[in-house]
């Protein structure tokens, strides 16, 4: 699947939800917006797993992974609804051909999400599913290869081979921008996430998570 295609898919799927008014309606009420220090409802995630920003957003724990749900219809809606759903797979990038064979694909992802959000809208109904996904936050992160030097590997830069069993491994990782030859080190991610989150413009022009989250 081309570039254009997949960005298509995304943008469709997301734009589709937006422009809806800020109550969630369930049944008939009004289940007005959260008391706590939690600033979205729910959280989706798609592309790579390398950013983690639900706590900054106020979620207890990032979302659990589409497949440790998807075989129960109860327990994928619930969270669905109450917390979100990660998408994402590692290695993922925008073209099917990252890593093909090794992740769920961008184009792929979309798809589960469509089926979570057909699965929603029969438990709580169409509307009240548009409003909550219009006040959620979705994050998609695509990931990136480089070639500087990774923590765990094999080869040159330790980037000739996947982090495995026996693979070289460094002493401090946090020392290191990457974890193995496809993902950031956590302390890398952690920067990152602090960068989108409430991170300077030269970073997150035209507008950070903080931000976003504040208009939502």
């Amino acid at each position: 699947m081309g570039y254009d295609l997949a960005m298509k898919q995304v943008l469709v799927a997301i734009l589709a939800i937006t422009s809806i008014r800020w109550h969630l309606v369930v049944g008939g009420d009004v289940v007005q917006p959260s008391k706590s220090l939690k600033q979205v409802p729910a959280m989706y995630v798609f592309g790579d797993s390398t950013l983690d920003v639900a706590k900054k957003l106020g979620l207890k724990e990032s979302p659990p992974a589409y497949l440790s749900l998807a075989p129960g219809t109860t327990p994928l809606v619930v969270s669905a609804l109450a917390e979100g759903v990660s998408y994402a797979s590692a290695g993922a990038g925008i073209l099917d051909s990252t890593h093909a064979g090794n992740n769920i694909p961008l184009s792929k992802q979309v798809m589960y999400f469509d089926s979570t959000k057909a699965k929603m809208q029969a438990k709580v109904g169409s509307a009240a599913v548009r409003i909550l996904l219009s006040r959620s936050f979705f994050l998609i992160s695509v990931g990136f290869v480089n070639i500087d030097s990774a923590c765990c590997g094999s080869g040159r830069l330790g980037a000739d081979s996947d982090c495995l069993p026996n693979s070289t491994l460094c002493g401090d990782h946090d020392q290191f921008v990457f974890w193995d030859r496809v993902h950031p080190s956590q302390r890398a991610g952690e920067l990152s996430a602090a960068a989108y989150y409430n991170g300077p413009p030269k970073f997150t022009s035209p507008i950070n998570f903080k931000q976003l989250a504040r208009k939502i």
